[in-house]
């Protein structure tokens, strides 16, 4: 199914011919995780829940108000649903739908990961290394928060102790120049 895809976009039998040998050399079905490939097959695959969800938008939606919204990023995808006046069955339908059109698919949802959250109940869901969840603003309104995993931060905690160990005794400019590019290429990251 995904050469099929992809042959209906590329015309080119070398590339093709090379595609099915890095699918081949895995040896297991699918994609390998976390190769240059994944993310590009990945969205050329999944377009079909692209659409999906884009109709979910344009039929829920109330002059600039939607109710369905998504994000998807290669594999990682997180519909956001407002379930507001009337509109509370939309929850149950999109779960169904996102599951019947991954099943066309033959895409197994992993089970451990994928979850429903209610983020006006306090609850948060992770995604791309952030987690999101509602605060309240000091007019009562709720906006989102998000921030970094706290795996990810205290993955940077520990990579900082362990440099101010290293250099305990170096002055303190140097430890500067040994710290700061460990902290800008996280933010940058992170940004």
């Amino acid at each position: 199914m995904l050469l099929a895809k992809v042959a209906r976009r590329v015309n080119d039998d070398d590339v093709m011919h090379l595609l099915k040998m890095v699918l081949k050399a895995n040896g297991e079905r699918g994609v390998p995780q976390g190769g240059v490939l994944s993310p590009v097959l990945s969205n050329l695959y999944l377009n079909e829940v692209d659409r999906m969800l884009e109709r979910a938008r344009e039929v829920t939606r109330e002059k600039v108000r939607t109710h369905v919204q998504y994000a998807r990023y290669a594999d990682d995808l997180v519909v956001l649903v407002d379930p507001t006046r009337g509109y509370a069955w939309l929850e149950g339908a999109v779960v169904r739908r996102l599951r019947e059109e991954l099943g066309k698919l033959g895409v197994e949802v992993n089970e451990e990961k994928s979850r429903v959250a209610d983020l006006t109940k306090g609850e948060a869901f992770g995604f791309l290394g952030f987690e999101f969840r509602q605060i309240p603003t000091k007019t009562g309104k709720r906006r989102p928060r998000y921030v970094p995993k706290l795996k990810k931060r205290t993955a940077l905690l520990r990579k900082l102790k362990e440099e101010f160990r290293r250099h305990v005794s170096q002055p303190v400019d140097r430890v500067i120049r040994v710290i700061n590019p460990i902290l800008r290429g996280w933010v940058a990251h992170f940004r």
